[in-house]
């Protein structure tokens, strides 16, 4: 218990930013942390590093994209539009092989899938919708499980909302333990991205008086149970719940 931080920013207000490798990773990993966050008076943040697009079920797709037809019927919204990405949707999810990759529309659906969970969890636990910030980051965006290197974009992204928001404590959520994990990948770049450039961020990140304060945070292994058991019955046509 001597462990513990019960106020892990202390009491006096500050503004904290907390960096979640996919749109789960921040209430998974910290979720009570940026309750009392909220509850002790800070500002906090959250940076959505990865949209998470491959990590969703194709019959989720389907029906957002079902859903999203029927809303814009029921509206008099523009239904011709909507129509045709429901059509195309269906029909790629319709001829798609296992371990080939979704197209562009299908990812997008995907990716709002995502947003519209990390937002609800997020706004759950206090954060204010302005100060969520969905990165995107262009390593992840390959539609596969391999990745590209983080590179100078991926930094140059991560280094104007540092020194736009200034937080005075950051934290990383995710699970450090797994090596091919985007949580890993992003840490052992130190958020800094190529050699090149770390001297660059670490400068900005000083001008913009943060202090570095980095929580680690082991998500829940219920997650990583509910992936395995995933896998093991072929419950998705993706080859990964949590990349």
């Amino acid at each position: 218990m001597d462990t513990i931080e019960y106020h892990p920013a202390g009491k006096n207000p500050k503004r904290v930013m907390c960096f979640s490798p996919h749109p789960d990773d921040d209430v998974i990993s910290m979720g009570g942390s940026l309750i009392r966050l909220v509850d002790d008076g800070h500002e906090v943040h959250i940076a959505y590093m990865t949209s998470g697009n491959i990590a969703v079920f194709d019959h989720d797709a389907r029906r957002v994209a079902d859903m999203v037809t029927e809303y814009n019927r029921l509206f008099e919204i523009d239904e011709q539009k909507s129509r045709e990405v429901e059509t195309d949707v269906n029909d790629s999810l319709n001829t798609k092989e296992p371990g080939q990759f979704d197209i562009e529309s299908v990812l997008r659906v995907k990716g709002l899938i995502r947003w519209s969970e990390a937002k609800a969890g997020a706004l759950t636990v206090g954060c204010q919708e302005e100060h969520l910030h969905f990165l995107d980051l262009p390593f992840y965006r390959t539609g596969a499980i391999d990745k590209k290197p983080f590179g100078c974009d991926d930094v140059a992204i991560i280094r104007e909302l540092i020194e736009r928001v200034q937080p005075q404590q950051v934290y990383v959520a995710g699970d450090l333990s797994d090596p091919h994990g985007t949580t890993s990948r992003l840490r052992r770049s130190d958020l800094d991205g190529p050699a090149g450039d770390r001297a660059r961020f670490r400068q900005s990140a000083r001008g913009a008086a943060v202090s570095r304060r980095v929580a680690r945070v082991r998500p829940s292994r219920n997650r990583d149970r509910r992936a395995a058991k995933s896998r093991r019955h072929g419950a998705k046509t993706q080859s990964d719940l949590h990349a």
